[in-house]
């Protein structure tokens, strides 16, 4: 899809609700009315095309006209979360932006754009010129960098807008998931696109978003599993009306299986899927082998896979042309290898986690995964991480980190660490039990709205 055929698909809207923000609604038209504005300011700005242009925003009517702003003027958009608690310095390092701005709704509702020129970076990545030479939109999104310094890796973007061609049903959706990564633009573009509504949320805890859900009456929710811990803990779904929700979708982390049936005996009427994506290659089209289980198999029309040494390998047309700050992922013949293990029956597969994460427990391979599931079978267990610690004998032993509810902060720590313990020992293999166990009553999620692994290696 091109986009100006995107374009087409919201003036076909027209009066539609396109945002619900506070109760507010925002048509389709008044978005590309805040667009076209923007636009025009570009212009008169004197940005020209292809310019790598940092965006300062949330997923908000403002933000998201001005990202299609930029992307009808064929900038090179690189998205940033204004409130994540980390600066963008790092990331303006890496992807050299030369112009910074940032959208807001002004008191009298118009909206306002900020445009800032940053000084001169030096030398132009060479992904910027590849961009300029195909003369197409392009897109700067960064990994995580949970253990290191984020990869930076550059799109074609008119490649990615391909697969919301076939509009789906037009859906109630909670902009929950982050305006910087894939999860948060795929839920942007599919609304969009479908002629749905974005739900708009600034505060992302569970008795927030289970308010917003109430009110608006959304009908989708697209989380991460680390999340969905905290929203069940909460009890969220007892203290407000969720009856809209049709669909819970989840990804961006391996989902335990407990939490997923908690998830479908909490919200019955609600089905459940999984997504998979990589900031690499985009979001692809997944189906469950049911809605119990954890294996799913990704659309071939978008994409192909292969597994090759229990590591799962892609190939799409509309993958990323490189990072700005790392060699390349891919194979010679053009596959990305993503680093995902992976469980294969039939058609089917099923994330078992990072390599990355993997512990070598005296030759044999733990994946915290499995332990972490085992650790959530516990009824006062919120949340659990698990990773390995050096050790002189074994090589790694097996650490975890344990958020409790309040029933198991009743309880004495060592007595409740003894009782972690025994459970594991009764569940798993022993190199897999944990050796060590922190307990926390503070939630283990980070700013990127998934399980925070930073010293986990």
């Amino acid at each position: 899809m091109s986009v100006v055929e995107f374009r087409n698909r919201l003036q076909a809207h027209k009066d539609a609700e396109a945002f619900w923000v506070d109760g507010r609604s925002v048509s389709f038209d008044e978005f590309l009315e805040t667009t076209d504005q923007f636009g025009e300011e570009l212009e008169r700005a004197g940005i020209p095309p292809f310019a790598p242009t940092l965006i300062e925003g949330n997923i908000n009517p403002e933000s998201v006209a001005l990202l299609w702003a930029c992307v009808e003027r064929k900038l090179i958009c690189i998205p940033h979360l204004e409130t994540l608690a980390e600066g963008p310095a790092t990331k303006l390092g890496i992807a050299a932006p030369e112009w910074i701005l940032k959208a807001s709704r002004g008191v009298d509702s118009r909206a306002n754009l900020s445009i800032l020129r940053c000084p001169e970076a030096g030398t132009r990545p060479e992904h910027y010129n590849e961009i300029a030479l195909r003369g197409v939109t392009g897109l700067v999104l960064f990994t995580s960098g949970t253990t290191g310094v984020p990869k930076a890796a550059a799109h074609d973007f008119t490649l990615l807008l391909e697969k919301f061609l076939a509009s789906g049903r037009a859906m109630r959706t909670v902009a929950f998931l982050l305006f910087d990564h894939w999860g948060g633009l795929n839920t942007i573009l599919y609304s969009l696109c479908s002629g749905g509504s974005l739900i708009c949320v600034d505060d992302r805890t569970p008795d927030a978003v289970a308010r917003v859900i109430e009110a608006s009456k959304a009908e989708l929710l697209p989380v991460s599993p680390s999340f969905l811990n905290l929203f069940l803990a909460a009890r969220a779904h007892q203290r407000f009306d969720l009856s809209s929700l049709r669909l819970v979708t989840y990804g961006a982390e391996p989902m335990p299986l407990r939490t997923l049936e908690a998830l479908r005996q909490s919200l019955p009427d609600a089905r459940t899927k999984q997504t998979y994506g990589l900031i690499e290659l985009g979001v692809f089209s997944t189906k469950s082998r049911d809605e119990g289980s954890l294996f799913f198999k990704i659309d071939q029309s978008h994409a192909k896979h292969r597994i090759v040494d229990g590591i799962l390998q892609i190939k799409t047309r509309a993958a990323m042309l490189g990072y700005l700050n790392a060699p390349s992922p891919f194979t010679e013949d053009g596959w990305y290898i993503t680093g995902d293990e992976v469980e294969q029956d039939g058609a089917y597969i099923r994330v078992l986690g990072r390599k990355s994460d993997v512990i070598n427990v005296g030759g044999e391979k733990v994946h915290p995964s499995e332990v972490e599931n085992t650790l959530l079978e516990l009824e006062d267990v919120v949340e659990a991480r698990v990773w390995g610690e050096d050790n002189f004998l074994l090589g790694k032993i097996v650490c975890a980190e344990v958020h409790l509810g309040a029933g198991g902060r009743a309880e004495a720590p060592d007595a409740k660490v003894n009782a972690i313990k025994r459970h594991c020992a009764k569940r798993l293999q022993s190199y897999k039990v944990p050796v060590k166990v922190a307990l926390t009553d503070t939630p283990i999620i980070g700013d990127r709205l998934k399980k925070k692994r930073s010293n986990a290696s």
